[in-house]
């Protein structure tokens, strides 16, 4: 997988370059998402909650075959600024790419890259 920039803001689009292969008997399908994740600190505890701001999906791959996204485009959505400094609250936005098989959830191949830092 290759994503070409490494630093985005609202107006932008993310284009994905990746191969996808399906080598077991179930369909595949593979899926980007824009994921934030914030992480609350509080009296010793630390509560993480994650979300999927936007998110794109491929055609399904059947089983033996393959699958090329070349350019595939996501739009940044508008996303809140992290407090830059700040040990109560952080918050990370993230490029997930992955693969869901028919009845499970399977990640194959990850690649969190940050954006849209302010």
């Amino acid at each position: 997988m290759k994503c070409f920039e490494l630093s985005f803001s609202e107006p932008d689009k993310i284009c994905i370059s990746a191969d996808f292969e399906n080598t077991c008997s179930r369909i595949a399908i593979p899926k980007a998402a824009i994921v934030a994740k914030h992480t609350y600190l509080a009296h010793g505890l630390t509560k993480v909650f994650t979300q999927k701001l936007c998110r794109v999906r491929g055609n399904h791959i059947i089983s033996g075959m393959t699958d090329q996204w070349c350019g595939k485009s996501i739009r940044v959505p508008k996303i809140k600024p992290s407090l830059l400094g700040c040990n109560i609250l952080r918050v990370e936005y993230s490029l997930l790419v992955y693969v869901r098989l028919n009845s499970s959830h399977f990640r194959e191949n990850k690649h969190l890259s940050k954006y849209g830092e302010i």
